[in-house]
């Protein structure tokens, strides 16, 4: 958790410097940061949303 913690501000801390240093975006710079690490580190996704489909179909009885 720490490291993914840390990948999000070295990828905001960019933005920022990209940016020539101008303040006032720091929130900007880190969601947008965060939706970029957390879809680089999220190759499983579909897969779980696969899996919770499946269970939620069971709960209302369809056997597919």
């Amino acid at each position: 958790m720490q490291e993914l913690h840390e990948e999000i501000r070295r990828v905001a801390y960019e933005f920022h410097v990209t940016r020539g240093g101008k303040d006032g975006f720091d929130l900007d710079d880190w969601l947008e940061a965060e939706r970029i690490v957390n879809s680089r580190n999220d190759t499983s996704m579909p897969l779980k949303k696969e899996k919770s489909k499946r269970a939620n179909q069971k709960k209302k009885g369809d056997k597919r």
